[in-house]
């Protein structure tokens, strides 16, 4: 299917804001993925997660794959953003806003995120650069604990 034409892409939060000046060329890729990695995402689930449990390792992600054959989880940069993915996915009926630390830490060394798959307002982040954001978050956390461990 075409990529949907971005006139009607309002960002709705920073993350979005970000994202169109990276896209623009208006500020560097770190940048953006420094926004992202402190941000949330919104990602698509085929059971529901009732709120304050734990996560439940028979939930399946919504994944996609890109031309080359890497999977990728879909991910959103607002819940709105899901709703035409999950018109064709219907069997993901189930969304959750999450840090996008936590998402990261949970993905495996094979698989990256599509950020907005579907939009002109999209990025796809390697399982290369997940594995690097994953590291460095890791890293942050640890200092933050005060450098144990």
């Amino acid at each position: 299917s075409a990529p949907m034409q971005d006139a009607d892409f309002i960002p709705a939060n920073k993350l979005e804001e970000a994202l169109v000046q990276f896209l623009d060329g208006k500020i560097p890729q770190a940048e953006f993925l420094g926004t992202l990695a402190n941000g949330q995402l919104y990602i698509l689930m085929d059971k529901a997660l009732p709120e304050g449990s734990q996560w439940d390792p028979g939930i399946n992600l919504c994944v996609v794959s890109n031309e080359a054959g890497v999977a990728l989880v879909a991910a959103f940069t607002s819940p709105g953003r899901a709703d035409a993915l999950q018109a064709e996915a219907t069997e993901f009926a189930h969304g959750l806003l999450v840090s996008t630390g936590w998402l990261l830490q949970g993905l495996g060394p094979d698989v990256g995120v599509a950020v907005n798959p579907g939009y002109g307002a999209s990025v796809e982040l390697s399982p290369k650069v997940t594995g690097q954001l994953r590291d460095a978050f890791a890293k942050e956390m640890t200092e933050l604990a005060g450098g144990q461990g």
